[in-house]
């Protein structure tokens, strides 16, 4: 269970962002994840081009997932995420 301390924190973040614009951010992402499906696949990484999507570019994470071994780098970390975060992770 979480303390109501961390319910509030995450209940702020939230409230910092109009609803219309997290509507409209998210009516962007589902729009632009659905473009890229071909035959019913989903979009892998080469399918996702972020200068195609500017509008969602502050909101998002890129993530750079390799095998053997296992390795995972943030390729884009959005600003809003960063403010959030309070800490720049990209290329990490």
């Amino acid at each position: 269970m979480q303390s109501s301390g961390t319910a509030r924190s995450r209940d702020s973040l939230s409230a910092d962002v109009d609803h219309s614009v997290r509507g409209r951010v998210i009516e962007l992402g589902q729009t632009y994840w659905k473009s890229k499906f071909v035959d019913g696949r989903i979009p892998s990484r080469q399918d996702i081009e972020p200068l195609d999507i500017p509008a969602l570019l502050p909101q998002i994470i890129l993530l750079d997932v390799t095998r053997e071994p296992w390795n995972f780098k943030f390729r884009l970390i959005g600003t809003n995420v960063v403010y959030h975060l309070a800490q720049d992770w990209t290329g990490s």
